[in-house]
């Protein structure tokens, strides 16, 4: 029991240090992944000290590792996976891999719950490769999403960075009137 509460603790301090004090981090997330203990660990706890593990290695820069321990949770806890592919797609885009980790996330969007976060990891993704456009068209093609004031505020000022004013007024327009319509339904 005084070694099950060691793992989550030592899990729990690799989650507070994030991306900082990686080599600690790591000494930490040993003594949670230890054979013996993590036995003793309900699923749930195994599930989330998994997913740090192959976060840490994504901040190591161990790619093949990180996309390995990847799979192995996609596998053994199916909830966990929108953030794993995600990991995932983050991962080839490490690695220089953009149109990668794009087909990936588009392979996986269509069935997803999360369809609007993985949606905005796509259009982020385009950006990284210079191409608002094509994040505008992503961003266009959520539906009644595209209608929050995030989304629309992202759409207008990427099209005045296109240079693209009318259609950025276009955009602006056609929400604000979708806004009004809402408040006045209710």
């Amino acid at each position: 029991e005084d070694i099950a509460l060691q793992a989550v603790a030592s899990n729990n301090v690799v989650c507070i240090n994030k991306d900082q004090n990686l080599f600690d981090s790591k000494k930490k997330l040993k003594v949670a992944l230890n054979e013996s203990l993590i036995h003793k660990l309900p699923s749930s706890q195994r599930k989330y000290i998994a997913l740090n593990n192959a976060i840490l290695n994504y901040y190591i820069n161990q790619s093949e590792q990180c996309e390995k321990i990847c799979k192995s949770i996609e596998s053994a806890w199916p909830e966990l996976r929108t953030p794993v592919v995600v990991l995932r797609a983050l991962n080839l885009v490490k690695v220089d891999k953009i149109a990668d980790a794009i087909a990936l996330l588009k392979s996986f969007e269509k069935g997803e719950s999360n369809r609007l976060f993985v949606n905005l990891c796509i259009a982020r993704f385009h950006l990284l490769k210079g191409d608002k456009l094509e994040a505008c068209r992503v961003l266009e093609s959520l539906g009644e999403e595209a209608y929050k004031p995030a989304i629309v505020g992202a759409l207008t000022t990427l099209y005045l960075g296109l240079g693209d004013e009318s259609t950025a007024l276009k955009v602006f327009e056609k929400k604000k009137v979708s806004w009004l319509f809402i408040l006045y339904t209710f």
